[in-house]
C-alpha cells in the first residue's frame, strides 16, 4: 500500500499558516521503489507571511520627517547665534513682509486647483477633513510651545520665538500640496510646495523674528500636523473618498541606481588662525556653516554637481600674544574690552562626487570639487572704559575689514541613510582649502599700536582651512 511520507503532513500543516489567497505549489512528486509517493520541493519561502519590519509601520511613517527637522533644531540651538551676528553685519535692516502672505500660498494652490476640477488624492469630503484636523494640530501644537518655552526673539519683542508659527504653517500647506498632487499628479506640485515654505523659513531669519532652531522646529511641527490630519481621515473615511491613490512607488536598489540629489546642509565649522604681523593675532573660536549641494550621477557610483557654501568663523584677539611684544600697554588693556567678532568665507565649488552603497538604505559617499572662495570679516572694534576725559567712553575700529577672493579645493565624506525614497540623511565632514585670505585693509591710531598693520592693509599669513562637520537632509531623484 502506497504511503505518503512526513512531507505531505508538514506541507498539510504549513498550509493552514498561510494566508488564504497564497497557494502552496509542490514543484516535483518522485516514488520510491519501496511505491512510497515523496513531496521533493516546495515552490518558495515567500508564501509564509513576513515579519514586518520597523519601516513598514505608520507610526514610523507618519514620524520619519518631523524627528529630523526636530533633530536639526537642536543641533542648531548651541550655533543659532552665529547666523544671527551674519544677518546683523550684513543686513542689518531688512524688514520686507512677504512671508505673512506667502505662508498660505501652497493652500490656496490645493484649493484653487480642486475649484477649478483638477482632481488630486482627496473628494472634497475628505479633503476638508484633513485640512481641517491638520489646522488644529499644527496650530495647537506650535502655539502650545510658545506658551511653554517663552523663548525671546532676536529682535527681543516678545518671548514667542519657538517654534515659528509661520514656518509650520507654510510647511503644514506645502505638505496638502504634496499629498493631494505631488503623489497623484506630479512631484513638481511637491518642490513648488516645499520652495515656497523654505523661503518664508529664511525670510523669518532674515527679518529678525526667529532664531534658526525656531524655523526647523516649526517645520517639523507643520509637516507632523498634516500627517496626524490624514491619518485621522483613513481612520474616518477608510478607502471612501479618494479619487486619485498616492503613486506607488517601489524602494530603490541603491546598487542598481543613480542617486541624484540635491540637498541642505548645516555643520560646525573651525579654522584656522590669523597672523596679520608678529605681533597681533585672531584665535579662531568656531562657527556654523550651510550649504546647498546637488549632484547629478551617470551610474550608482559617479555623478558630477556642485555646492555653495556659507561658513561663519567667531574670531578673537589674541591678547596674550599681543603683550608678549607690547609690555607697556599692559595698563591700557585693563581698560580695553576687544570684542570677539567674525569672519566669513564664501565658496562655490564643482567637481565629481562618488557613492558606494552597502545596502538598499545605506551609501558612503565622497567628493572632490574645485572652484572660487571669498573671504569677508567684520571689523576689529576696541571698546574703551570711561576715563577723566572720556567720562562716556569711546568706541574705535582699530581695524577695517577688506575682502579677497581665490581659488579653492573641497573634499569630503558622508554616510547616508534613506529614510523613503526620495528622502535621506546625511552625516559628513568636509575639508575646504583657499588661496584667499582673511584680510584688513587699515590701522588707525588706537591706544593699542594697531599701525603696524599698515594703511595699505595686511592679509592673514596663512591660506584659509576649513573643517565642517554636520548633518545634511537630501532629495533624491532617482
Amino acid at each position: 500500500m502506497k504511503k505518503v511520507t512526513l512531507c505531505a503532513f508538514l506541507l498539510g500543516a504549513f498550509s493552514f499558516t498561510t494566508p488564504a489567497q497564497e497557494e502552496i505549489v509542490v514543484k516535483e512528486v518522485a516514488e520510491t521503489a519501496s511505491g512510497d509517493t515523496v513531496l521533493l520541493l516546495l515552490d518558495s519561502y515567500e508564501q509564509f507571511p513576513k515579519k514586518k519590519k520597523i519601516t513598514d509601520y505608520r507610526l514610523y511613517q507618519m514620524g520619519k520627517v518631523p524627528v529630523t527637522f526636530f533633530l536639526l533644531s537642536g543641533l542648531a540651538y548651541p550655533i543659532e547665534h552665529y547666523m544671527r551676528e551674519v544677518r546683523d553685519y550684513q543686513i542689518p535692516d531688512f524688514n520686507y513682509s512677504y512671508d505673512d502672505y506667502l505662508q498660505f500660498t501652497p493652500g490656496i494652490a490645493v484649493f484653487a486647483l480642486k475649484i477649478a476640477g483638477v482632481d488630486g488624492y482627496s473628494d472634497w469630503g475628505r479633503l476638508l477633513t484633513e485640512t481641517s484636523v491638520s489646522g488644529v494640530v499644527t496650530v495647537g501644537l506650535f502655539s502650545g510651545i510658545k506658551y511653554l518655552v517663552d523663548k525671546e526673539r532676536p529682535n527681543t519683542s516678545n518671548l514667542n520665538s519657538f517654534p515659528s508659527g509661520h514656518t509650520a504653517t507654510a510647511f503644514m500647506m506645502a505638505s496638502w500640496l504634496h499629498k493631494e498632487y505631488g503623489l497623484t499628479r506630479s512631484p513638481f506640485y511637491s518642490i513648488a510646495g516645499y520652495s515656497v515654505a523654505t523661503i518664508v523659513g529664511v525670510t523669518r531669519q532674515l527679518r529678525n523674528k526667529h532664531w534658526y532652531s525656531d524655523v526647523l522646529f516649526g517645520a517639523g511641527v507643520g509637516y507632523l500636523g498634516v500627517e496626524v490630519g490624514y491619518w485621522i481621515s483613513d481612520l474616518i473615511f477608510k478607502d471612501k473618498g479618494i479619487k486619485i491613490p498616492h503613486a506607488k512607488r517601489m524602494f530603490v536598489d541603491l546598487k542598481e541606481s543613480k542617486p541624484s540629489f540635491i540637498n541642505l546642509s548645516m555643520g560646525y565649522v573651525t579654522g584656522n588662525g590669523i597672523e596679520l604681523t608678529e605681533d597681533i593675532h585672531f584665535k579662531g573660536k568656531g562657527g556654523y556653516g550651510i550649504s546647498v549641494e546637488g549632484a547629478w550621477f551617470i551610474n550608482p557610483y559617479l555623478g558630477f554637481g556642485g555646492n555653495f557654501t556659507s561658513n561663519t568663523i567667531d574670531y578673537a584677539f589674541d591678547q596674550d600674544n599681543y603683550l608678549i611684544h607690547h609690555k607697556e600697554h599692559k595698563d591700557d588693556m585693563t581698560r580695553i574690552k576687544i570684542n570677539e567678532d567674525f569672519a566669513g568665507i564664501y565658496s562655490g565649488n564643482i567637481g565629481g562626487y562618488f557613492a558606494y552603497p552597502l545596502s538598499n538604505r545605506f551609501t558612503l559617499g565622497s567628493k572632490l570639487l574645485g572652484g572660487i572662495t571669498g573671504t569677508s570679516s567684520s571689523n576689529l572694534v576696541l571698546k574703551l572704559n570711561p576715563t577723566a576725559e572720556y567720562p562716556a567712553g569711546q568706541q574705535v575700529n582699530a581695524l577695517s575689514n577688506d575682502k579677497d577672493i581665490s581659488w579653492s579645493l573641497e573634499t569630503g565624506v558622508s554616510a547616508t541613510f534613506l529614510l523613503n525614497r526620495n528622502l535621506g540623511v546625511s552625516f559628513f565632514a568636509d575639508y575646504l582649502f583657499s588661496d584667499a585670505k582673511i584680510t584688513f585693509k587699515k590701522g588707525l591710531d588706537v591706544p593699542l599700536d594697531m599701525r603696524s598693520v599698515g594703511e595699505e592693509g595686511r592679509s592673514n599669513k596663512f591660506d584659509t582651512h576649513n573643517l565642517t562637520v554636520g548633518l545634511s537632509v537630501n532629495a533624491y531623484f532617482f
